[in-house]
């Protein structure tokens, strides 16, 4: 008959031989929480659509175009500006910028500006907007003073801030936006310095 110190080894052996069971569904749940977890920053910063008016001075900042041209948010005073904060990997950010397009065409020869600001990528969307340059706006900005971002109350993105031809931030919407309906286009000109009556068709740079 066995004694318990006969038995203690291999009841030992067996407890340790679970060991690495329960490691690996402690690792399992330690990875779904975190995938959890992850969904819901995800989630958090791309947001549902709401406007807010607000009243306040815009934030005055330098940033280069694009194509490396230099300019300042104040060099757009006696324009409607329309400045939208974007990255590749928000899938509404990307389809926003086939309205935004339109609403460009729609807006030409207007006194207006749109400018969309990159806060994430670091010029990872050059190489897709070069294969497909038709369907981005004109004015994509990666290279800026991004401690300008703090006045602009970014919450989530993608989000789009309404400045009036005086430079001040008189709107923020808050979430994806079909820009290119009727709508939007009557708020625009609402905006816009002498009138509401649309000429012509996009945004200047």
């Amino acid at each position: 008959m066995s004694s318990m110190n006969d038995r203690q080894p291999n009841g030992l052996w067996q407890m340790r031989s679970g060991a690495p069971i329960l490691k690996q569904q402690r690792t399992k749940i330690l990875l779904v929480i975190g995938l959890l977890i992850g969904s819901l920053l995800f989630f958090h910063s791309i947001a549902l659509y709401q406007s807010t008016d607000v009243s306040k001075p815009a934030p005055e900042f330098g940033f280069r175009l694009k194509d490396g041209t230099p300019k300042r948010l104040s060099q757009y005073r006696g324009k409607l500006v329309l400045i939208n904060f974007w990255a590749s990997w928000c899938a509404p950010c990307m389809e926003e910028m086939v309205s935004f397009r339109h609403l460009e065409q729609r807006m030409h020869g207007r006194p207006s500006v749109l400018l969309l600001f990159n806060v994430y990528d670091n010029e990872t969307m050059t190489a897709a907007e070069r294969g497909r340059p038709n369907e981005y706006p004109l004015n994509l900005v990666y290279d800026y003073d991004r401690s300008a971002l703090e006045h602009f109350q970014i919450q989530s993105i993608p989000q789009t801030v309404l400045l009036d031809p005086q430079g001040n931030i008189r709107r923020i919407y808050r979430g994806p936006r079909d820009w290119a309906n009727e709508d939007a286009l009557r708020e625009m000109e609402a905006w816009l310095p002498g009138g509401t009556q649309h000429k012509g068709v996009g945004f200047d740079d």
